[in-house]
């Protein structure tokens, strides 16, 4: 399975700029972005601020998501 069809199931959408060097996954329900950059090599997580005190504004990765973290290094020769 490709790292797009992963990030497919989990209900991302999958963008990128002309020239494929940064691919991004969105999600609808929550404010989270992936960003994967291949300038540098680097993923970076894009999400909304605490909305008030009682949020937790740490990111809790399921193991799903990670596998396709994983997958979509794997793909842009990142990882073996």
């Amino acid at each position: 399975m490709t790292a797009k069809e992963m990030f497919e199931e989990l209900e991302y959408k999958q963008s990128h700029n002309e020239d494929n060097s940064v691919i991004w996954y969105e999600h609808n329900n929550v404010d989270l972005t992936f960003e994967f950059r291949q300038s540098s090599n680097r993923v970076y997580q894009i999400y909304a601020p605490k909305l008030n005190e009682d949020d937790d504004d740490t990111l809790n990765l399921s193991v799903r998501l990670h596998l396709a973290i994983t997958q979509q290094m794997k793909e842009l020769g990142w990882i073996e």
